[in-house]
């Protein structure tokens, strides 16, 4: 469902492509039944920075950004050993991770879900609804589909290795209906205080007074035996300073 999902984004990004929410023209609808087209408009779908384009929300909980903050960024670069790639930012986020790449406003690309992902990778992706254009991927959360798009390329071998910070505990249930690799099944570490992320004003970043909900953040770690172990290892050394973890 996810791959279709971005195979989607790709046929709505060809000159007069129409998009079907159900199966991307494929014919096989994602939930079952009948191929149903986009809610019968026949409206074409363009490129991000096009007429017609959806909102891409970057960093959100219902449209509000929040970027994570140094310390919990400094600690995901002690244990990845560098960040290769942030597939959900902007130029204002990657100040503080400081990403050889990112997706977003400012980066390679405006739709991180529709270009590869390799490396070491740091994720701290949207919170709320899938856009519109990735409805029918089989969740309804976006941190989930972000989730799922780490999980798969982890599981394929193009990421090596990567921290994915949970906006929310809800992603350990909401991607539990996904085909893929689940949160829970990695070490993972709930932080004893509500991560205060930092939001943008008047395009400068500042700490938030007001922490988040419950957070939590998971470690993917690399393949190879003996790198695992002594990663994972880390990850526990590392994130224990900020709260309960298991490894």
């Amino acid at each position: 469902m996810i791959s279709s999902a971005i195979e989607r984004r790709r046929i709505a990004k060809q000159p007069g492509a129409v998009e079907c929410v159900a199966c991307g023209g494929t014919g096989e609808a994602s939930k079952g039944g009948e191929c149903v087209p986009c809610k019968g408009t026949g409206s074409i779908q363009t490129d991000l920075r096009g007429k017609g384009a959806g909102p891409i929300v970057q960093h959100s909980s219902e449209s509000a950004e929040h970027y994570t903050p140094s310390p919990i960024v400094e600690a995901a670069r002690s244990v990845l050993g560098a960040i290769d790639l942030d597939p959900a930012s902007c130029s204002l986020a990657n100040e503080v991770v400081r990403a050889a790449a990112f997706y977003g406003p400012g980066g390679l690309a405006p739709d991180g879900l529709a270009e590869p992902w390799i490396g070491r990778v740091f994720l701290n992706p949207p919170g709320g609804n899938v856009p519109d254009e990735y409805k029918g991927c089989g969740t309804k959360s976006n941190a989930a589909l972000w989730w799922a798009t780490l999980a798969e390329a982890w599981r394929t071998g193009e990421v090596e290795s990567a921290i994915f910070v949970g906006f929310m505990l809800e992603v350990l249930r909401s991607a539990q209906g996904l085909d893929v690799p689940q949160p829970i099944d990695f070490p993972l570490c709930v932080p004893s205080n509500r991560i205060a992320f930092d939001k943008p004003v008047d395009g400068v970043r500042v700490g938030s007074k007001q922490p988040s909900h419950v957070n939590v953040i998971v470690f993917l770690p690399p393949k190879i035996e003996l790198y695992r172990t002594k990663t994972v290892a880390q990850f526990g050394r590392t994130f224990g300073a900020f709260g309960r973890c298991r490894v």
